[in-house]
Order: C-alpha cells, then structure tokens, then sequence
C-alpha cells in the first residue's frame, strides 16, 4: 500500500484522484481552511488532518511528526492564484 499525502487539500479533488489508484492510501491532508478540512474529513474520515500555516512552527512539527509519504502532492496557494484573495486574478 503506497501512502499518499496532500498539502493545500480543499476538499479532497485530488484525494479522491488518488484513492481511486488501487493500492494508494491517503493519509494526511492539511489546508489553513476550516471548511476546507471538515470537508476533507468528511471525504476521508481515516486520514489524519491539519488545519492551519504549513510553514508555521506548529505546521513544522506536525508535519515533523508524519511518516513518509509515499505520493506527495501540494496544490497551488488558492489566495495567490485565484480569487480567494479578494480580488480578480
């Protein structure tokens, strides 16, 4: 079973990509979102989650403390490459 984890996750698009490869398991998501957490909690309930900044010093230990992932994938910052932040991109 390959372990796969998901940095900027939203609600899991990519996740559920990754699930949907036999033998892949997705184990860790983290997003600076709530709602995008509760909802990739809700999409996959086994996977460990944290909300809040990656680069943080509670992001650094968190992240710390993971095993290895086998298959990592980190989105695009949503702020900087959309309208997240407020104005049009």
């Amino acid at each position: 079973m390959l372990k796969a984890m998901s940095w900027f996750c939203g609600a899991g698009g990519d996740s559920q990509a990754m699930d949907q490869v036999p033998d892949v398991e997705v184990f860790f998501g983290a997003n600076h979102w709530d709602r995008a957490i509760e909802s990739h909690t809700a999409n996959f309930p086994r996977a460990d989650h944290f909300c809040g900044d990656l680069s943080s010093e509670d992001g650094r230990k968190r992240v710390a403390s993971l095993p290895v992932a086998d298959i990592f994938w980190a989105s695009p910052e949503c702020p900087q490459w959309s309208v997240a932040r407020g104005q049009e991109a």
